[in-house]
């Protein structure tokens, strides 16, 4: 679902760093009453009837709009904003995909934790991304992350999203990702400008991964996969073997069957049995199953297979069905048996 605009307001909530205050668990008093006041016990704070001391190396992170406590940072953590960090992105997308200022840029995926301290939005060209024809139906994307508790450092990954499911690849040999922690970058500058860095140093490198992520697809899309292949050929990309599928629960189990099933008859009736269906129905499993913003490897996987799948078929006499291999082979009949029509 495409985010709303209010939606993304949402994630900009004000953040603060303020004083952080240990409490001393032998502190217990009983503050004397001398004209309605309480007891004067010097620099340190008073409350449920303890005593609370600064602390001199740490400070507490706030969600000053909610009165959250987040998490205790140290003195030289660098608070970046998910209002930055959106912003930045929009800068990166008009610096890298379009030829003015003036082009807009549009917000595809928003995606962020219960609490909303880790953020995920996905960004292209508002151009790109209503005429998917200009780039094949795969759109360049920029994701910026960021997280206020430590799990995510600010990053901006270049990647790839097919417009028209709305699912995202990245390539282990075919992607960027520019990161760095909240603390002094090693360049000395901020943290913003530690991503440019990283992207400067990159630039020409991520123009050549779009022009050969193009020539990757139209290669899956001339290579055919028989139907009876696209199972055997998920459980090779998952790991799965008949003795790990059978520790599983049933319930489980019958659930992946039905999606995956569904998930091929769908894709195949518009793509046809080839390569290039096959890999959207990996990343449509991924994208709907797998979907946790903590994991920043969760696309990789896709082109890891992409790039073996490619490599293993300039070999001579390559067949899908081979280089699938027994143990997928034997899960996938193992799944057809317990659950099949």
């Amino acid at each position: 679902m495409i985010p709303t605009q209010k939606a993304i307001k949402q994630t900009f909530f004000e953040v603060k760093r303020c004083p952080l205050y240990w409490r001393d668990p032998d502190s217990l008093i009983v503050p004397e009453k001398k004209r309605g006041k309480k007891k004067d016990i010097g620099p340190s704070l008073f409350g449920n009837n303890y005593v609370y001391t600064a602390c001199e190396t740490y400070e507490a992170l706030v969600d000053w709009d909610h009165q959250r406590f987040i998490i205790p940072v140290s003195l030289d953590y660098i608070l970046f904003t998910h209002e930055k960090t959106y912003h930045l992105g929009e800068k990166i997308v008009k610096d890298l995909f379009t030829s003015s200022d003036q082009e807009e840029v549009f917000c595809y995926v928003l995606r962020q934790s219960v609490t909303g301290d880790i953020v995920e939005y996905g960004m292209c060209t508002k151009v790109m991304w209503h005429q998917p024809e200009l780039t094949g139906g795969w759109v360049p994307t920029v994701t910026m992350g960021n997280s206020y508790n430590k799990t995510k450092k600010l990053t901006c990954q270049i990647g790839f999203t097919e417009r028209e499911l709305g699912l995202n690849i990245s390539f282990k040999h075919l992607s960027f990702t520019a990161g760095t922690a909240h603390s002094s970058p090693k360049s000395g500058g901020g943290l913003e400008e530690e991503i440019w860095i990283q992207i400067g140093k990159s630039r020409h490198k991520i123009f050549e991964y779009i022009q050969a992520f193009k020539e990757m697809i139209k290669e899956l899309q001339t290579q055919r996969i028989a139907r009876g292949d696209f199972l055997p050929m998920f459980c090779k990309f998952q790991g799965f073997t008949k003795q790990k599928l059978e520790k599983r629960p049933g319930s489980e189990l019958s659930r992946l069957w039905r999606i995956i099933e569904e998930t091929i008859e769908r894709i195949c009736k518009r793509f046809f049995y080839n390569g290039y269906s096959m890999l959207l129905v990996m990343a449509d499993y991924v994208e709907k199953n797998e979907n946790n913003i903590l994991s920043g490897n969760r696309y990789v996987n896709l082109g890891n297979w992409v790039e073996d799948f490619l490599e293993a078929r300039k070999k001579p006499n390559f067949s899908p069905h081979d280089y699938i291999g027994k143990e997928a082979h034997d899960a996938a009949s193992w799944l057809e048996t317990q659950f099949g029509n």
